[in-house]
């Protein structure tokens, strides 16, 4: 809020989305913690339909104002980022305060060798920062490929959703409108895949929840599909010529694309909540779930990120794209751009309807081409690497379970011996006490307690 420069801004946002990302890991060993197997798909689902709910509400009040001036010269987004750096600030401090973090058993350590005793080879055994045991389970790998193939369509058609459906008629108000009701509906479909994933685990245990994130991608995958065949050979393409289309014609067309919208982002992101984070909370100990789903996001989310310059490039290169004199795809500026310039011309009357219809009509099959690969493809994929998810989240969690009772023993035993040092210790100070005051005083008759003769006996000898 207080910055002077591009420059700093960039390294304030980089900083804070640094921070920011922390908190998710965290709330993910903290919401495992608190409740059992059974619940947590309800509780992700709620938290992710606050987060939704308040992203909506920060957008809407952040964008009404952000180009206005308060007061004594200051914009409305510097207060907004000065109103989140306080609530944030607060926030936190209540945390440190008021959350009582559940308590973990912090290490899983095994048997003793060489000669250290075995509870010290034990303590530094729990300090290992990197759980490689829950690394290597195929279920983990499973999560990350589909999280890979998965997150590529939210990635490439949010990119350019916006783009396309502007580029075959409709209007950037239409857009807006249509993309808000997408997003109440994806806050809602959040909520409700906690509650949906629960209830089919507490049917099938060790396949409810994988059942549910397949049935989510599919009906990503249908939706998708009838978005990308459907809605450019509605009648909203109609009106890229400059014609009049029909009125009652698109309002069906606005409506039929806001219901697969709605559709779309209420039914295909059940996978999160429903499935993969209660997964990664059964198949990692309490040690480590932090971690492990950190690592879970950051292999799953770096390789999608190029999801939409590989749509850029198969729109261009591949499917034919062509925008006036070579500029890119790759940029929303440049697409505004190209939009611009055809609209220009064909108002100036330098460019004929029927050469702008077939620049346009060209593009638009390109683009959607581009999309329909980026997204039908990996979301078939990523149903089949579920699948083969039935065959090893049993074992996996099994083999959890297993390590979460062997630290509990273990740690019993640590505690144990260091009762017994702790005795021995006293022990050895009582009888040193004793045989200073013989040493002085021979004749004096000197009683020890029971429990420390035969310590005191072997030290005389």
């Amino acid at each position: 809020a207080l910055t002077k420069s591009m420059h700093q801004f960039m390294a304030c946002r980089t900083l804070a989305a640094s921070f920011l990302f922390s908190v998710s890991p965290m709330m993910q060993s903290c919401v495992a913690d608190m409740v059992p197997s059974e619940r947590r798909g309800q509780l992700f689902g709620k938290l992710s339909f606050i987060g939704s709910f308040g992203t909506l509400v920060g957008q809407f009040a952040s964008t009404s104002i952000s180009e206005t001036i308060i007061c004594c010269g200051v914009h409305g987004w510097r207060l907004c980022l000065l109103i989140v750096g306080i609530l944030s600030a607060g926030f936190s401090i209540t945390m440190a305060l008021f959350f009582e973090e559940p308590k973990r058993n912090r290490g899983e350590p095994t048997a003793a060798t060489g000669g250290e005793s075995g509870w010290k080879l034990m303590m530094k055994q729990q300090q290992q920062s990197i759980d490689w045991k829950s690394l290597k389970l195929p279920t983990f790998w499973l999560l990350v490929l589909q999280g890979i193939f998965g997150t590529i369509p939210w990635r490439a058609f949010g990119m350019f959703a916006i783009i396309w459906l502007e580029m075959i008629g409709y209007t950037p108000f239409q857009v807006a409108v249509v993309f808000s009701f997408g997003t109440c509906a994806a806050s809602l479909g959040h909520l409700a895949s906690g509650y949906i994933g629960d209830f089919a685990h507490s049917i099938l245990p060790h396949s409810g929840r994988i059942y549910v994130a397949q049935f989510s991608v599919m009906s990503g995958l249908i939706m998708i599909y009838t978005l990308l065949t459907i809605v450019p050979d509605s009648g909203a393409d109609d009106d890229a010529d400059g014609t009049a289309g029909d009125g009652g014609n698109q309002k069906q067309d606005i409506v039929f694309l806001t219901v697969c919208i709605i559709l779309l982002r209420f039914l295909a992101g059940w996978a999160s909540n429903g499935t993969n984070r209660p997964i990664i909370a059964d198949i990692a100990p309490p040690s480590s779930r932090a971690s492990i789903y950190s690592y879970f996001c950051a292999m799953e989310n770096i390789p999608s990120s190029f999801a939409g310059y590989l749509v850029s490039y198969l729109a261009e290169n591949w499917f034919g794209f062509h925008s006036p004199k070579g500029e890119a795809l790759a940029s929303t500026d440049d697409s505004h751009k190209f939009q611009n310039q055809v609209r220009e011309k064909e108002d100036n009357g330098t460019m004929s309807g029927i050469s702008t219809v077939t620049a346009t009509s060209k593009n638009v099959q390109a683009l959607t081409m581009a999309l329909q690969l980026m997204t039908i493809l990996p979301w078939a994929l990523t149903v089949l690497i579920y699948g083969f998810m039935h065959y090893t989240y049993r074992k996996d969690m099994l083999i959890t379970e297993a390590r979460i009772r062997e630290s509990k023993e273990n740690n019993k035993y640590i505690r144990q011996h260091k009762q017994q040092e702790q005795q021995q210790g006293q022990s050895s100070v009582i009888i040193s006490r004793r045989m200073e005051d013989f040493t002085t005083n021979q004749t004096a008759v000197i009683s020890f307690p029971a429990e420390v003769e035969s310590l005191l006996n072997k030290r005389q000898d």
